[in-house]
């Protein structure tokens, strides 16, 4: 990260899961030859497929900036699995081929409300196949596991033509640190922000039918204290087509920080306490096929098996006492620790079913690592998780679940800004 101070940043990743291994490079130079353009080129060679992703532009970096362009792409080609309890159900061939390009102006007042105004052109492909048998050996599935029929394989798609953005910036920022990355600042916006993206893909600009997708954001946020603050955003996606609205999503989520600081009590260090709290819900209607919410111990439920739980419908509740404990040692690593109640589970049943016997939970406790020298004080997440009810994945009640990851489960930033806003309520659902 940073190397050699010129903000430039390489990564290099080999991971192993059962019998398939990958490696994943990243390049990613925030001042290309010194300018204020910037570079991410990334390669993905899984055993499973490979996967090539490029962004050239100039990003805004500030709400004074006024105006920003890009050109992204992201092609693949990979055996993708839909699950059922942790285990793949379908397995599918399929090669991406996505292209945009973009420019957006600004204008108002930076201090007050900023105004983006963007358009561009998107060429989105997906096409579909079914897995072969040397597919299902590389992943390790035996065939006669496996959901039959033809109408399981999702229907190729091609989305071509131009895009027109908007953004709403109210700002009313804050700063602080113990939020999500130990003493690492990072600023939040608790004023209005309100985005609309539209695509027009006719197929007289080559889509594969006459189709209109669109999504719209708005978060915004409180601040209770100097230390506690609550983030919350609202999204909403759909395409309209010959047949009408297909793969609707409607999303909701609220996050709540509490840094409480250092306790002690009789004078005994008990570390710096930060109280933070995540409720999201996802609601599907008509999905692609190649689309579905996974819930379990890497995503939201840590007591349960990776992707134990799916369907159209996911809800999560997760409370964290996260405590700091050690803060720079040696500028190398910070040391701290977790308490947390997990809350939540997916289902392809009715609402009231989600939240009723579809629902699942866990309490736990883990350690957290942070290395200050990496880029944003990156996180290293050890947890130890009871499950509280047996799940169809096969846990039991009481049986210990350790999960090794990277990165929080759940931090203080919305959607729209982790994917993007025209990503937000798009690019959920394709997790697996």
């Amino acid at each position: 990260s940073n190397i050699l101070g010129y903000a430039k940043r390489l990564e290099v990743l080999y991971s192993k899961e059962d019998r398939l291994s990958g490696t994943e490079v990243v390049w990613d130079d925030n001042r290309v030859l010194g300018s204020y353009n910037r570079l991410i080129a990334g390669f993905f060679d899984r055993s499973d497929g490979q996967r090539s992703v490029l962004y050239f532009g100039r990003p805004f970096r500030s709400l004074v900036e006024e105006y920003s362009y890009s050109v992204e792409s992201d092609v693949a080609e990979v055996i993708n699995r839909l699950y059922r309890y942790g285990d793949p159900r379908y397995v599918f061939r399929e090669e991406r081929n996505n292209i945009g390009v973009r420019f957006v102006a600004s204008s108002g007042d930076p201090a007050r409300e900023r105004h983006r105004f963007g358009f561009g052109y998107d060429y989105l492909k997906s096409t579909f196949a079914q897995a072969s048998a040397s597919d299902l050996n590389i992943v390790d599935v035996d065939p006669n596991t496996l959901d039959q029929g033809a109408d399981l394989l999702p229907i190729d798609r091609l989305f071509s033509g131009p895009v027109f953005t908007y953004r709403d910036i109210v700002p009313d920022y804050i700063s602080m640190n113990y939020i999500d990355r130990f003493d690492f600042v990072e600023d939040y916006n608790l004023g209005d922000d309100i985005s609309v993206n539209s695509h027009i893909a006719p197929k007289a600009l080559g889509s594969l039918s006459d189709s209109y997708l669109f999504s719209v954001n708005r978060g915004r946020g409180k601040r209770f204290s100097p230390e506690s603050f609550l983030r919350a955003e609202l999204g909403l996606a759909s395409r309209i087509d010959s047949d009408g609205l297909a793969n609707s999503l409607f999303r909701g989520e609220i996050k709540y920080y509490n840094a409480l600081g250092v306790l002690t009590p009789r004078d005994i260090f008990l570390g710096r306490h930060t109280l933070a709290a995540s409720l999201a819900l996802d609601y599907g209607d008509g999905l692609d096929l190649d689309r579905e919410f996974l819930s379990g111990g890497d995503t939201t439920i840590r007591g349960y098996q990776a992707r134990a739980f799916t369907g159209d419908k996911r809800f999560s509740l997760n409370l964290e006492d996260r405590v700091h404990l050690v803060d720079n040692v040696y500028d190398l690593i910070s040391v701290g620790a977790a308490a947390f109640v997990d809350i939540g589970g997916s289902s392809n049943e009715s609402l009231n079913d989600l939240l009723g016997k579809d629902l699942y939970s866990d309490v736990g406790v883990g350690l957290r690592f942070a290395f200050p020298r990496s880029q944003g004080s990156r996180i290293l997440r050890l947890d130890i998780a009871v499950p509280l009810r047996d799940g169809p994945d096969g846990t039991m009640a009481g049986e210990p679940r350790i999960f090794v990851s990277g990165g929080q489960l759940f931090g203080a930033r919305t959607r729209s800004e982790v994917l993007g806003p025209e990503k937000a309520s798009v690019a959920v659902g394709f997790d697996n």
